[in-house]
């Protein structure tokens, strides 16, 4: 590849295009300016090569067109002196030096245009690089914002088609669940412990033992309320009067 077809590449290149290919951009970016760079001292060379040619064709010309001078001058002064044959002499050499002015002017038109057409893109791959290298870490900020906003965009998307409602509805059933659960433990046990004293007072609801308590409570607690002594004195009563039931359904002994 010639170093203009180089240069034409490069300047052609899409910056952001190359950076979204590449598997590393900060690293692409640096390659990319390494490539400049060289480009630059090469094209550098290459114009200045070029313009050397087209020094040497200038000079080339101008020593022809004096020679073609020269010879001229020479006829005039031979054709003067009367030597005809020695001025057509001196013509044929005037004539071949302006030969060679005309091929020397040919190729200063068609070096002059390639000429300036590198300076041109050398003038443009020098601003890039500088363009480049200045905005270098601007331009790798803002491929890396780029790309953080397309992932936070890919995101949303994948979020956006997965419904995690139904996912938060089978969790809140789960815990519905073992709330309940524990909720019907509590009652059971509650009802259990109630079912025991129920049975517990049912066992010891005997009219002698009733007595006995109140008595006990009457001895050691004299200051009951009304209400426990009136208790106390009916206790005493149906237990007299079971005991006098319970003597007249007895038989009579036989003395």
């Amino acid at each position: 590849m010639s170093v203009m077809t180089r240069i034409s590449t490069i300047l052609r290149a899409n910056i952001h295009e190359i950076l979204d290919r590449a598997e590393d951009p900060e690293k692409a970016l640096n390659q990319m300016v390494r490539d400049m760079s060289e480009a630059v001292r090469d094209a550098r060379k290459q114009v200045a090569e070029a313009i050397a040619q087209g020094k040497v064709a200038e000079g080339n010309l101008h020593q022809a067109d004096e020679l073609a001078a020269q010879w001229r001058r020479k006829a005039e002064v031979a054709v003067a002196r009367g030597s005809s044959d020695l001025a057509r002499e001196c013509l044929l050499r005037k004539k071949d030096f302006d030969q060679q002015a005309h091929l020397y002017h040919q190729q200063l038109d068609s070096l002059q245009p390639s000429i300036d057409q590198m300076k041109a893109q050398l003038r443009l791959l020098e601003f890039k690089q500088r363009e480049l290298e200045s905005n270098r870490a601007q331009l790798l900020s803002r491929y890396k914002v780029a790309k953080a906003h397309e992932k936070v965009r890919k995101a949303v998307t994948s979020m956006s088609i997965y419904d995690p409602s139904s996912d938060l509805a089978r969790m809140d059933e789960r815990i519905r669940l073992v709330e309940a659960r524990e909720q019907a433990a509590g009652e059971l046990a509650a009802s259990s412990t109630d079912a025991r004293l129920a049975m517990l007072l049912f066992e010891t609801s005997d009219p002698e033992i009733e007595a006995e308590l109140l008595e006990i409570e009457a001895k050691y607690a004299p200051a009951l309320s009304p209400g426990v002594a009136e208790t106390l004195r009916a206790l005493e009563a149906e237990i007299d009067a079971g005991g006098s039931a319970a003597s007249a359904s007895q038989p009579p002994s036989r003395g």
